[in-house]
C-alpha cells in the first residue's frame, strides 16, 4: 500500500517567526486512497495509533508529520519498502536536521535542504514534455536508424 499509494516527501516550509534559518523542515509520511476506501485509512490509523485523517474531495489521506512519530514507523516499516531509498533519505534528514538546528550551523543546513532536494527527486514523474522529447529524439538519431536496418 506504501509504496503505490503512499508518499514519503520532505520540504523547507518558510517560517521566519520560529525558526533561526527562516525556515522548516519537515518530512510527511502519507498514504492516499479513495473516500471509498477510507475504512482502511482508519484501519491503518489504529494499527499506528498516531496520525490523522484528511479527506481531500473524493480521496482520503492518512497523514504523519510529527518528527518522532514519522521516525519510529519509517524505521519499523523500511524493510518492507519496495523503494527503501526514500526511507534512508527521510530518517537521514530527520537526524540530522535536529543536529543542525541544535548547532546553529548554516553549512548543516543546507546539507540538510540538499538532502530534501534529493528526496524530492526520487518523487518526480519521469514522463510529460522532456520524456516525450527524449524519445522523440531518439528515434530521429542515427543510433535508432543503425539498429532498425540491423534487425530482421
Amino acid at each position: 500500500m506504501v509504496d503505490g499509494d503512499g508518499s514519503i516527501y520532505a520540504q523547507a516550509k518558510k517560517n521566519t517567526s520560529n525558526y533561526y534559518f527562516g525556515f522548516q523542515i519537515e518530512v510527511t509520511f502519507q498514504v492516499t486512497q479513495s473516500v471509498k476506501f477510507l475504512d482502511i485509512l482508519e484501519y491503518v490509523k489504529d494499527i499506528v495509533g498516531v496520525g490523522k485523517i484528511r479527506i481531500r474531495g473524493d480521496v482520503a489521506d492518512f497523514v504523519l508529520t510529527k518528527e518522532e512519530q514519522v521516525h519510529n514507523l519509517l524505521t519499523q516499516l523500511r524493510p518492507f519498502f519496495f523503494i527503501q531509498k526514500q526511507a534512508d533519505l527521510a530518517l537521514k534528514i530527520l537526524e540530522q536536521k535536529s543536529a543542525a538546528m541544535k548547532s546553529r550551523d548554516e553549512a548543516k543546513f543546507l546539507e540538510v535542504c540538499a538532502l530534501v532536494d534529493e528526496l524530492s527527486a526520487i518523487k518526480r514523474r519521469t514522463g510529460g514534455t522532456q520524456a516525450v522529447k527524449n524519445v522523440t529524439s531518439y528515434f530521429q538519431s542515427s543510433e535508432y536508424k543503425a539498429k532498425r536496418k540491423q534487425s530482421p
